[in-house]
């Protein structure tokens, strides 16, 4: 009996230990999710379809333009992760893709002699090398024209090395220095959604851009600012939605719950493409309706003034016609004008009603306020074209007061300023 549960404790033992072993081993082994997490063995099938899928170029080369940059990032972003070769660009605690604005290619220079001084005996110690050149060879591949002839005499210099590739290639089209800065952070002062064609998602994507490219050059932006140049330029918006939605972010970011411009562009992001896909981002707010009225109006009042000023007599109106040519800078791209054999100087006054026209009895400015002399017939007599004729501010009063006799003094001065204001631009 005693040697049979010798046996049986000595059978427990021994499973008990097999599974132990098991769960060691379990714990031990690697979890693969990526075919690149393992090292690339250039000998075998495996490590040749690791090579040639690393190497392939993208379709879309990069320009060598400074606005194509972003994108250019972005794309080695997605293939520096995806091949796992987030080691090799890392240099001095710096990672080139997003600090290439602040890292020397003296740097890159040193880490890529550092790497290549190796001579590797393990297939470990060789993957810096494999990896540098995988880099190497997806870059290359996905440089449009420009940026190919800008490093063809550099290439002994780069030496088949990815990081030291970037770097030349980004030294082209990004300049660190303090004017460079200022240019940037001057388009985010100066940004107006008028100057995007009034699309939101393409000035907030600008935005971003402007923001990635101060991070690169060692500069940081603060979030308050970008926020408060946002608001500023979604305020210049003529959607009454889209206003009444910023207004609603503002006090958000006022109360706290808004926190970041990233937050803030990816709702005025979606919000645009709601009113785009609803057809009501284009439509006219009551504000634009009302100046539309006003001009209208205006339109009416300068032919009320025109017809009151020009129903005396036919013949000063067939005069206007007929020298109506004198009054039309366009005729000619210099300042002489050659009609019916004489020549014409383009004078700007004080003379003339200090009406700019073509002339021929004095030279261009030689002429007074009351010059009277060396014109020829007609020249004094002759008024301005119809279309130089302007609405005073005494007939606008005159014209509001009839049709609108309750407004108020306050009222009636607004208004005329602002159909003035209209007029005059």
């Amino acid at each position: 009996m005693a040697a049979e549960g010798g046996g049986d404790d000595e059978f427990m033992e021994t499973e008990e230990t097999a599974s132990l072993g098991e769960e060691s081993s379990a714990e031990s082994m690697m979890i693969i999710v990526s075919p690149w997490q393992q090292d690339i063995n250039l000998t075998t099938k495996h490590g040749s379809s690791l090579w040639n899928e690393g190497t392939k170029p993208v379709d879309e080369k990069f320009t060598g333009q400074g606005r194509d940059v972003p994108r250019f990032i972005a794309l080695i972003k997605n293939h520096v992760s995806k091949c796992y070769l987030t080691g090799i660009i890392m240099i001095n605690g710096k990672n080139l893709l997003s600090d290439y604005g602040i890292t020397s290619l003296e740097e890159v220079k040193r880490a890529r002699d550092a790497r290549n001084a190796v001579i590797p005996t393990t297939l470990r110690e060789a993957q810096p090398k494999i990896k540098a050149q995988i880099l190497f060879h997806f870059i290359y591949g996905s440089l449009g024209s420009l940026p190919l002839r800008k490093i063809s005499t550099r290439l002994e210099e780069i030496q088949q090395d990815g990081p030291t590739l970037l770097k030349v290639v980004l030294v082209d089209t990004f300049v660190a220095t303090q004017a460079h800065t200022f240019k940037i952070k001057e388009q985010l002062y100066d940004l107006q959604l008028k100057a995007f064609k009034w699309n939101v998602q393409t000035m907030n994507q600008s935005v971003r851009e402007i923001v990635v490219d101060l991070q690169a050059a060692g500069h940081s932006f603060g979030n308050d600012d970008i926020m408060i140049a946002l608001f500023r330029a979604y305020a210049g918006s003529t959607n009454d939605e889209f206003k009444n939605a910023v207004m609603y972010w503002k006090n958000e970011w006022n109360n706290g719950s808004l926190a970041s411009a990233e937050e803030l562009m990816v709702k005025a992001d979606g919000k645009y493409d709601e009113l785009k896909k609803a057809g009501t981002w284009s439509k006219s707010s009551e504000k634009d309706e009302q100046i539309i009225a006003l001009t209208a109006r205006i339109e009416t009042l300068q032919k009320e003034v025109t017809k009151g000023k020009g129903t005396s007599t036919s013949s000063s109106q067939k005069g206007a016609g007929k020298y109506a040519w004198k009054y039309d800078r366009s005729l000619s791209a210099s300042a002489t004008y050659v009609r019916d054999g004489k020549t014409f100087k383009w004078c700007t006054g004080p003379g003339h009603n200090k009406k700019a026209m073509w002339v021929s009895g004095h030279e261009p400015g030689k002429c007074t306020a009351d010059y009277k002399g060396g014109k020829p017939k007609g020249e004094n007599k002759t008024p301005p074209p119809a279309s130089a004729t302007r609405v005073d501010k005494t007939a606008l009063t005159t014209l509001l007061k009839n049709s609108s006799p309750g407004l108020t003094a306050s009222e009636l001065d607004s208004k005329v300023q602002a159909l003035l204001s209209v007029l005059e631009s």
